[in-house]
C-alpha cells in the first residue's frame, strides 16, 4: 500500500485519507492506484458498510 494515503476503519466505516501534503494532495497516478487498491480491499471486506 502506498504511503500517499492512510487507511483506517471504525465500526463499519472505512476512511481513506490523502497523505501527501508536500504535493498539496494532488491527484497523481500513484494516489489514484492506491485509492483503487484501497477501494477494492474495502469492497471485499463484509464488515465495511461505507467508505469515506
Amino acid at each position: 500500500m502506498s504511503e500517499d494515503i492512510l487507511l483506517s476503519s471504525h465500526d463499519r466505516v472505512a476512511v481513506i485519507t490523502l497523505n501527501c501534503p508536500d504535493k498539496l494532495n494532488a491527484w497523481t497516478t500513484p494516489i489514484r492506484n492506491a485509492i483503487i487498491e484501497a477501494l477494492e480491499r474495502f469492497d471485499a471486506d463484509d464488515h465495511v458498510a461505507a467508505i469515506i
